[in-house]
């Protein structure tokens, strides 16, 4: 089993003022942030760094997934 490191600490220094900044401007942006859809609990797949109009990455996932079912909402 291949071990992976840490992250060293100088990532995690480099991280801790934009991680504070989102934490002390949660409570301005709380409005719009309950405002957003929740969604309907339908599962979501998220197909990281590929565009979904790459011909390959659809057809790779609609044989994964298989077939759909039909919702007009």
């Amino acid at each position: 089993m291949v071990m992976i490191p840490p992250p060293s600490k100088t990532l995690w220094v480099a991280e801790l003022p934009r991680a504070l900044w989102m934490g002390a401007t949660w409570w301005w942006h709380r409005a719009n942030l309950a405002a957003v859809a929740r969604g309907d609990g339908r599962t979501v797949m998220l197909l990281t760094g590929k565009r979904i109009d790459d011909p390959a990455v659809v057809a790779r996932s609609a044989a994964i997934a298989g077939p759909l079912p039909f919702s007009d909402q």
